[in-house]
């Protein structure tokens, strides 16, 4: 469980405000950063899971992620995205428990897991890093997946072998 207590609902922005004055903070529907527009979008700072949503995102900021090819790449940014959130929790005198971290990537890696999955025989899938479909070396199926991050997960045929 995260434990980041702040002194104002204000606080935190405040003082990311002060420290990284080349971003934006702007509060929205969902925590997230934007790129292009250098700008960390924020939601519910008063709940705790909102300012660590927070400084998760600005850990993506400020290690300048922009994207990535393979679904597999987005762990290592993620991963990147903690361990900077948890460095910037600490700056301010406070902690993100490893528990959450975990809870975290756990969630991450489910999602490569789901996408990686054959759906003809349920194995592990391997993902093209020149087309980026997925292939089953043991059913020789393959697929590719939508984005999936913020909906449901669909997976579409690539070859003949599907019905």
């Amino acid at each position: 469980m995260a434990v980041i207590t702040m002194l104002s609902n204000n606080y935190l922005i405040d003082h990311l405000v002060a420290d990284y004055p080349q971003l934006r903070f702007i509060s929205g529907q969902t925590a997230r950063w934007a790129p292009s527009e250098q700008t960390v979008y924020y939601s519910d700072i008063e709940s705790m899971e909102g300012r660590v949503a927070l400084l998760h995102e600005v850990g993506h900021a400020l290690c300048d992620h922009r994207s990535y090819h393979q679904d597999i790449e987005l762990i290592a940014l993620e991963l990147e995205a903690w361990q900077k959130a948890t460095a910037l929790a600490s700056h301010f005198g406070h902690t993100i428990e490893n528990d959450w971290v975990h809870e975290a990537m756990d969630s991450y890696r489910g999602w490569l897991h789901d996408r990686s999955r054959c759906p003809t025989c349920g194995g592990g899938g391997v993902q093209s890093t020149a087309t980026l479909a997925y292939h089953c070396p043991i059913c020789d199926r393959s697929w590719r997946t939508n984005d999936a991050r913020q909906c449901g997960l669909r997976r579409y045929s690539n070859d003949s072998k599907t019905k």
